[in-house]
């Protein structure tokens, strides 16, 4: 029972950690030398508004504009995890070295309509377009340029959107996939449940666990949610002979079939990003369990690469986490006790990059 129980508290990790209010050092503080504008915009295709904060630099000129895709779970604009708003410190940065930003609240959040758990990665980049749709209609934003930047499950987002779109100019990765989804929360389980102290033969186990259904997920893919259930149901209880308690298998069944995470799990990156023809920013830091830098940043290569696109930059950071802090063992549990939000070179590195 106790490797089940770290199936669903590696992956509750990423997702569902609770909020902590206190103020962090790098909050940013008014006044600002730029433009902030909140604003409220229709996904007329869903039939949702979608509630965004918009950062714009002052004056005539024009500027590029980021569209931020928040990491997975249901998150506000800023990306708030554990009292950490990295989104606006991300958006305070750019906005004042020249460019603008969008970050929108997730559905079911905030502001924005809608559930995140019964929907899609197609669904939040549907939700992204309409927020393009909406600068490029504005009349006060004065556009040179459109990126988006995405984090982690975000970056998903990104190269969907960015392969169906002619008018993204540039591309920030901030620790996206470069693998299909099973593999890297496999690598990602591996290396965290490792970490913790399981032996080898723990860690096998515990994989020979998961592997399977996750499998079952992608043969099944096209199933309604209804029937995926079930199987996930069926599969976990006859793994653990019908012994799993019901709050736990509903929590694993609940999480393994969000529409979103169906889909993340199935979906082949290089099917995207062979058909991405902009300059690509894919970083990664060194500690970052949940998505491991060597296999995910090779796979971005090698699906730009696969498309005749050479127009990518790589970083990776030294000691820093998933959330791209200085930390010391990149567990997740360690992202409460960290008082820096975002390494400052990880700023400024983007900062340089979006206005070369």
């Amino acid at each position: 029972m106790k490797n089940i129980y770290i199936i669903v508290l590696t992956f509750a990790l990423i997702i569902g950690a609770a909020i902590n209010s206190d103020a962090k050092p790098q909050d940013p503080k008014e006044p600002f030398p730029y433009n902030v504008k909140e604003v409220v915009f229709d996904n007329t295709n869903d039939n949702i508004k979608i509630g965004a904060t918009i950062t714009y630099p002052k004056g005539e000129e024009s500027y590029p504009i980021v569209i931020m895709l928040n990491g997975s779970g249901a998150q506000d604009r800023n990306s708030e995890l554990l009292g950490h708003k990295p989104f606006w410190v991300i958006a305070d940065y750019l906005s004042r070295n020249g460019i603008a930003t969008i970050r929108m609240d997730d559905r079911g959040v905030g502001q924005t309509g809608g559930g995140y758990g019964n929907s899609s990665l197609q669904d939040f980049v549907k939700d992204a377009e309409f927020a393009k749709q909406y600068l490029k209609d504005s009349d006060d934003i004065n556009i040179n340029g459109i990126g988006v930047l995405g984090h982690s499950l975000g970056g998903s987002v990104a190269i969907i959107m960015a392969s169906n779109s002619e008018d993204i100019d540039f591309v920030v990765l901030m620790a996206g996939a470069g693998i299909r989804g099973d593999e890297l929360m496999l690598l990602q389980k591996s290396a965290i449940e490792s970490k913790m102290g399981m032996t080898e033969a723990q860690v096998e186990a515990s994989r020979n666990q998961i592997a399977p259904a996750y499998k079952l997920l992608i043969s099944n893919k096209d199933k309604d949610n209804e029937e995926l259930k079930l199987l996930m149901s069926k599969y976990f209880n006859t793994l653990y002979n019908g012994q799993l308690p019901a709050s736990q298998l509903n929590g694993i069944v609940n999480q393994l079939t969000a529409p979103w995470m169906v889909e993340f799990i199935s979906t082949e990156p290089a099917e995207y990003l062979k058909d991405i023809d902009c300059r690509v920013l894919a970083i990664n830091g060194t500690n970052d369990l949940q998505v491991l830098p060597e296999e995910n940043l090779t796979g971005i290569k090698n699906g730009l690469e696969a498309g005749g696109n050479d127009k990518l930059t790589v970083k990776k950071y030294d000691g820093l986490n998933h959330l791209f802090q200085e930390s010391k063992t990149g567990m997740p549990q360690e992202y409460s006790t960290i008082e820096q939000t975002i390494n400052p070179k990880v700023l400024e590195d983007i900062a340089n990059w979006i206005n070369q």
